[in-house]
C-alpha cells in the first residue's frame, strides 16, 4: 500500500461524516495514546503509520465549488474517529501560533488548508446541525456559539479538546507546537482505501474484519448486510436496499443514542432478534444472524427473496431501536401517543421499570409496542404495571436469580409479536406473568425466609441490604408526595444510593444518652435487629454526617427553629416521621414497620390472588409456564439467589 501523507487528503479535499455513522467516540485514553505517537515520532526522528482512511466520493455532492476552486467531496466511511482528532490536534496547534506574532501569518494560512476554506469547513458531519455548530463554535472556535445543544458525542469532542490542550501546556512540550505541527504534516503516514458505494464498504469490512479488526456487532451485521446487497443480481433492486440501509441505519443510531448515554447496541441487537425471529438459549445471536440467515449461501439460493428479507429486517430493526429508546429514556418518549394524559401514565410507569432490573421483561414489553399506534395504546400501561410487579416482587422483593423467567417469557415474546393485533395475545402475556409473580414472587417466602436471611447471612444488616429497599422507600416517598400534592423533594439519582440516601433513625453506633437510655437494655443481637429493620430506615432528603445521625431523635424530627436538616423540613417521609412520632422506641420502630409494610402490601398486590385479575384467556392453550431452560435447568432455585 502507497502511504500518504496528511498533505495528501488536505489536497482540494473537503470531507463529510455520513449520518448512517456514529458520531465521535474516542475517550481520553485514545486520544492520549495518539498524541503520545506524534510525540514519539518527533523524539525518535522516524515516521509513525497513523492508520487506514476508508473514503468514498459524496453521492450526491461529488464535487464542493469554494470561489473560484473546486474541491473533491468524501464521504468518511472508516477511520473518522482518527481523521477528526487529527483535525482537533491541529486546530489547537493553529489557534495557540496565531497568538504569536512570529507565526501569526502561517498559521492563518494553515487554518485555511486544514480547517476552513472561505465560508466553506473542511469536516462537516452530514445533515446534524447540532453537531456542526459544536464543532465549528465550541471545538474549532471559528463562529459565535448559536446554541446550546448537546449529546454523548459533542460531550466526547470537548472532552478530546480538553486532553489536546491539556497535553501541549506540559512543560516538556508548550515552546514545541511548530515542531508537533511540522511531524503532523512530515511524520505522519496513512493508508488510503477508495471505494465506489457504501455497499463496497460491506465487502471491504467483511475482509478486514476475518483479519482481526476490531467491529462492534452492530457494525459487522450492517456490513454483512451491505456486502450481501453487492451480490444482488438485480443491480437496480441492490441500489435502492443500499439507499435504505444506510437511511434507516441513520435512525437506529439516532435513536440508540440519548443526551449523556449511548445505548448499548449488543443487547438492542439481541433483544430485537428475540422478538422479531425468536429466542434460543443454545445459540448466540449473532450467530443465528451471520452464520444462519444472512448468508452468501442464502444469497445464492434465492437472491430476490433475500433482497426482501434484508428491506424487513432494517425496517423492523429501525422500528424498534425507537422502541428501545422509549424504554430506557421514556421521559421523553411515547410521543405517538396524542392523548396527553395516557402518555404522562406510560411515561410514569416506563420510568419506574428502568429503577429496576428488567432484562428479563424488555423483549415482552417490545413485542407490544406496535400497539402504541393503535387505539389499544391504553392496554400497555396495565402490561407495565404487571411488569414492573414481575421486577420488585421476583427479583428484588424475593431476590430470586436475576435470570428467572427469562427463558419462557423470551420463547413467548416472538410470537406475542407477531399476533400483536389479535386480542388474546396481551390477556396471555399478562397471564403469563401472573404465574411467574405468583409462583416466585409471593410473599410467603418473604416472610418466612427472606427476611429471616437478611439478618443472619452475610454483612446481617437487615433490611438496610435487601435489594428492594431503595425502591420501595422511593415509592413510599412518592406516595407521600402524591398525598401532600408536592413537588420532588428526592430524586432517584440520589435514592438509589443508599449509604447517602437512606438514613438509620436509631444510629448504627448509638453513643448519645437518648439512645442508651432507651435500647442499652437489649442485647446486641436485638439491637443490630433494631437498627437494620425496615421502620427504623427512612429515606432522606440530603446526606447528612456520622455526628448529626447520632443526635437524640426529637433534635433529628425538629431541629432548632432555622435547622433545614431536621426530619420536618426534609423529604416527605421525613416530615411524616417527625410529625407521627414524638419520640422512637422499640415500639415506634415497630409501628413504622408495619406502617410501610401495609403499604407494601397493597402497592404491590401481596394479598391479592393475581390469577383473578388476569385469567388465561378463553381458548388459550397455554397450560402452567415451563420452568426448565431449554438445557433442563431450573431457572430459580431459593439456593441461588441474585
Amino acid at each position: 500500500m502507497d502511504l500518504k501523507t496528511l498533505a495528501h487528503f488536505f489536497n482540494q479535499r473537503m470531507y463529510s461524516i455520513p449520518n448512517y455513522q456514529r458520531g465521535y467516540s474516542w475517550q481520553e485514553e485514545n486520544v492520549k495514546a495518539l498524541l503520545d505517537d506524534l510525540a514519539n515520532a518527533i523524539q525518535l526522528d522516524n515516521s509513525h503509520f497513523t492508520g487506514t482512511i476508508t473514503l468514498n466520493r459524496h453521492p450526491t455532492v461529488p464535487e464542493v465549488r469554494v470561489g473560484l476552486s473546486s474541491y473533491q467531496h468524501y464521504h468518511l466511511v472508516d477511520g473518522q474517529q482518527r481523521f477528526t482528532t487529527i483535525i482537533l490536534i491541529v486546530a489547537h496547534l493553529i489557534r495557540e501560533l496565531k497568538k504569536l506574532a512570529e507565526w501569526k501569518q502561517e498559521a492563518t494560512e494553515k487554518e485555511g488548508t486544514y480547517l476552513k476554506k472561505k465560508d466553506q469547513y473542511v469536516l462537516a458531519y452530514e445533515g446534524d446541525v447540532a453537531a456542526n455548530q459544536h464543532l465549528r463554535a465550541r471545538i474549532l472556535e471559528l463562529e459565535a456559539a448559536t446554541g446550546q445543544e448537546s449529546n454523548i458525542y459533542t460531550r466526547n469532542l470537548t472532552k478530546a479538546k480538553e486532553v489536546i490542550a491539556k497535553f501541549f501546556n506540559q512543560p516538556l512540550y508548550c515552546d514545541k507546537l511548530p515542531e508537533f505541527l511540522g511531524a503532523m504534516e512530515s511524520r505522519l503516514r496513512f493508508g488510503e482505501y477508495l471505494v465506489e458505494n457504501s455497499a463496497q464498504i460491506g465487502v471491504l469490512f467483511e475482509t478486514m474484519n476475518n483479519r482481526g479488526v476490531a467491529l462492534s456487532t452492530l457494525e459487522i451485521v450492517k456490513n454483512r448486510l451491505l456486502y450481501l446487497i453487492t451480490k444482488l443480481s438485480d443491480q437496480d433492486e441492490a441500489g435502492r436496499l443500499e439507499k435504505e440501509l444506510n437511511e434507516q441505519w441513520a435512525t437506529i443510531l439516532r435513536n440508540l443514542t440519548l443526551r449523556s448515554r449511548s445505548l448499548n447496541e449488543d443487547q438492542f441487537l439481541e433483544n430485537h432478534w428475540v422478538v422479531y425471529r425468536g429466542h434460543s438459549s443454545r445459540k448466540k445471536v449473532k450467530d443465528q444472524i451471520l452464520k444462519e440467515v444472512f448468508t452468501i449461501d442464502q444469497v445464492v439460493k434465492d437472491a430476490p427473496a433475500m433482497a426482501v428479507t434484508i428491506r424487513d429486517y432494517i425496517q423492523s430493526l429501525a422500528e424498534h431501536s425507537l422502541y428501545w429508546r422509549y424504554l430506557h429514556d421514556p421521559s421523553t418518549g411515547f410521543t405517538e401517543v396524542a392523548n396527553k394524559s395516557l402518555r404522562r401514565e406510560l411515561r410514569d410507569w416506563f420510568e419506574r421499570l428502568n429503577r429496576l432490573e428488567m432484562r428479563t421483561i424488555r423483549p415482552v414489553c417490545m413485542a407490544f409496542f406496535p400497539l402504541l399506534n393503535t387505539t389499544r395504546a391504553n392496554e400497555l400501561v396495565e402490561l407495565a404495571k404487571v411488569a414492573e410487579l414481575f421486577c420488585f416482587r421476583v427479583l428484588k422483593m424475593n431476590r430470586r436469580r436475576s435470570d428467572t423467567g427469562l427463558n419462557d417469557l423470551w420463547r413467548r415474546a416472538n410470537s406475542w409479536h407477531q399476533n400483536v393485533h389479535s386480542s388474546p395475545e396481551l390477556p396471555s402475556a399478562l397471564f403469563t406473568l401472573a404465574w411467574w409473580i405468583e409462583e416466585y414472587g409471593g410473599l410467603t417466602r418473604f416472610r418466612e425466609t427472606i427476611i429471616e436471611e437478611m439478618f443472619l447471612v452475610g454483612s446481617k444488616e437487615g433490611y438496610y441490604s435487601w435489594p428492594g429497599l431503595p425502591y420501595l422507600l422511593y415509592e413510599y416517598e412518592e406516595s407521600l408526595q402524591e398525598k401532600a400534592s408536592g413537588s420532588t423533594k428526592v430524586r432517584w439519582d440520589f435514592a438509589q444510593k443508599r449509604d447517602s440516601s437512606i438514613e438509620h433513625i436509631l444510629p448504627q453506633q448509638p453513643t448519645a444518652a437518648y439512645w442508651t437510655e432507651r435500647f442499652g437494655s437489649r442485647n446486641t443481637s436485638q439491637r443490630r435487629r433494631a437498627i437494620h429493620t425496615l421502620g427504623n430506615l427512612v429515606l432522606v432528603s440530603r446526606e447528612r454526617n456520622a455526628a448529626l445521625q447520632n443526635n437524640p431523635y426529637p433534635r433529628k424530627a425538629k431541629g432548632a427553629s432555622d435547622d433545614d436538616r431536621a426530619y420536618c423540613n426534609g423529604s416527605y417521609s421525613e416530615i411524616a416521621l417527625a410529625r407521627r412520632y414524638k419520640d422512637w422506641t422499640y415500639d415506634t420502630i415497630s409501628a413504622r414497620e408495619q406502617e410501610i409494610l401495609a403499604f407494601m402490601s397493597e402497592r404491590w398486590r401481596l394479598n391479592v390472588n393475581l390469577f383473578d385479575m388476569y385469567p388465561a384467556p378463553d381458548g388459550d392453550e397455554l397450560v402452567t409456564p415451563s420452568i426448565v431452560d431449554e438445557e433442563g435447568a431450573d431457572v430459580s432455585t431459593d439456593a441461588d439467589m441474585s
